[in-house]
């Protein structure tokens, strides 16, 4: 849509283009968020409710959002840099409701991300592991004054309040039509993707994840896609094959050929 990359294109600063296509450097030399890891805040946690992102720079307001859309117009790197904390592995539960019984209204949409307790202590955990990463001797000559939430911000609840007034949404949309099997009433696709009641139609992006992953989703989007040309084949195959012998097992015979060199 040429509309939508204008709109884009007039975000980003024309030194820093400019810097990236004839030098290599500048703020578009750097995806911003490209380092980090996973973290549980619990050792009691079965796997990772935190994760830390680095950004190469300081932050501009306690919107990680805001920050990297300001990285785009500037020509320039403000100095410092930045860690952003996500609750990767969220508890609360937003909902939506209807906004009128007219078909064509714009639904209410609430996020509630801090409806958990447990999603504002994994955050608290996030911004106290933050700042002890930061305070290592490898930074100490990159590092200046604590900027957001600020030094001054120390306990508990001073913590928790930074958080209740800067959260937003991080990472990207999933599972508005989940797959899952016949027992989930709240499940519009089956196994195979397919969306129950309607023939012919299959779901095959980030959508039909069961729920929110841990992380970012184009890895796992890419197997859902990949995972979903295999079905159709699949099926495309076993449409045209003689009963007497699955397309399964024709497959494993020409595997095992190609394992012993035939």
């Amino acid at each position: 849509d040429d509309a939508l990359l204008k709109g884009y294109a007039s975000l980003v600063n024309p030194l820093a283009m400019l810097r990236w296509l004839l030098f290599g450097r500048g703020p578009l030399a750097c995806a911003a968020c490209d380092h980090g890891g996973f973290v549980r805040s619990s050792p009691d946690l079965d796997q990772p409710d935190v994760q830390i992102r680095f950004v190469p720079a300081r932050a501009s307001s306690a919107s990680g959002m805001n920050t990297l859309i300001e990285l785009g117009r500037r020509a320039r790197f403000l100095p410092g840099f930045s860690t952003q904390v996500v609750a990767c592995r969220p508890r609360s539960e937003g909902r939506v409701r209807l906004r009128s019984a007219d078909p064509f209204a714009k639904p209410i949409i609430e996020g509630i991300h801090l409806g958990a307790a447990e999603d504002v202590a994994s955050l608290r955990h996030g911004i106290r592991l933050g700042r002890q990463v930061c305070a290592a001797a490898a930074f100490d000559e990159y590092r200046g004054e604590e900027v957001f939430p600020g030094a001054a911000v120390q306990s508990d609840e001073q913590i928790d309040e930074y958080i209740r007034s800067s959260v937003h949404s991080a990472n990207a949309l999933t599972s508005s039509c989940r797959m899952g099997d016949p027992s989930d009433p709240a499940a519009v696709l089956d196994s195979h993707l397919r969306v129950r009641g309607v023939g012919g139609l299959r779901v095959a992006d980030a959508s039909a994840m069961p729920r929110i992953i841990g992380g970012q989703t184009q890895a796992p989007t890419y197997m859902l896609a990949e995972r979903a040309a295999d079905i159709l084949l699949h099926a495309r195959l076993q449409a045209h094959e003689p009963a007497t012998e699955s397309v399964s097992q024709r497959l494993e015979v020409a595997a095992g050929a190609l394992l012993r060199g035939a």
